[in-house]
């Protein structure tokens, strides 16, 4: 599980960082009184920062509901074969929701996924 603190500035090393305290990085909660640094992030630093977005969604949970319909879609135009108005609807609808997920899995990552999410 992640969290995000909002109006929050990435810092440029550990002195600047809200999460610093007495030597202590309160964001992972190791002591790290020797390895502060006043130049730059370590590689440790879990901090990522966070692009200017839009609204942020679950894309997979979209993709997945998608899919569904793209499915339901498909049943309706195979029964649809006798009438083809409904035939071409079903098919329309078809093709919609695959733009729909080409469109979808072309946009950016603004954050990636957790990773017990990926597993």
């Amino acid at each position: 599980m992640s969290i995000l603190i909002r109006d929050m500035d990435m810092p440029a090393n550990c002195a600047e960082c809200r999460l610093m305290a007495d030597g202590w990085c309160y964001s992972i909660g190791l002591e790290q009184r020797e390895k502060i640094s006043t130049v730059n992030r370590p590689t440790w630093c879990p901090l990522i920062p966070v692009p200017p977005h839009g609204r942020l969604i679950d894309a997979d949970a979209f993709s997945s509901e998608m899919k569904e319909r793209q499915t339901a879609a498909i049943k309706w135009m195979r029964e649809s074969v006798q009438d083809h108005d409904a035939f071409i609807r079903a098919e329309a609808t078809v093709a919609f929701l695959s733009e729909v997920k080409l469109t979808l899995d072309k946009m950016p990552t603004i954050i990636p996924a957790d990773k017990e999410a990926e597993a």
